[in-house]
């Protein structure tokens, strides 16, 4: 297959509707994806856009996955596509893991390795969000920390800031 044909496929998904895909996008787009697939749907529930991205991938294309676990939740789903792409001949890349999969050249236990030390990474992450958000006396739209950023005018604080909360 020429190397002019062969395309980046990006991949991004959100848990719920009122999540926002604005940083995964950005991120794939710079990463030079030609076309992206978004959705927002637990990865529980059918991806549309998944089934529709994995049908239209030939030899030689690369997906590219903000996170592993935008891809799949589960280490058997995500070694089962990832396999497949292997076999198809696709490349795979996920911009916050270190995962670069396009030539294969490391084996399967390097993959193996780091999906699970993602997979303990954003127990840990989230875990550490969360307590980050309950200590946080002070907060921004959304529960989340406003880190002394002004509000939009049509917003208004929960509380008033006398310091920003996170540096």
């Amino acid at each position: 297959m020429s190397q002019s044909s062969c395309l980046l496929f990006g991949y991004a998904r959100v848990s719920t509707q009122d999540q926002n895909l604005d940083l995964q996008l950005d991120d794939l787009t710079k990463a030079g994806c030609q076309r992206v697939f978004q959705e927002k749907v637990s990865s529980a529930k059918a991806r549309p856009q998944l089934q529709k991205m994995l049908d239209i991938l030939r030899e030689g294309d690369t997906v590219i996955v903000w996170k592993l676990d935008r891809l799949g939740r589960s280490l058997k789903e995500l070694f089962t596509l990832v396999d497949d792409f292997q076999r198809k001949g696709i490349g795979f890349r996920s911009l916050n893991d270190a995962i670069d999969r396009h030539n294969y050249r490391t084996g399967p236990a390097s993959f193996q390795s780091v999906c699970l030390s993602g997979r303990v990474r954003t127990r840990h992450d989230s875990g550490a969000n969360q307590s980050r958000l309950s200590s946080c006396s002070c907060q921004g739209p959304g529960g989340w920390p406003s880190q002394g950023r002004a509000f939009p005018s049509k917003l208004k604080p929960r509380r008033e800031l006398s310091k920003p909360c996170m540096a």
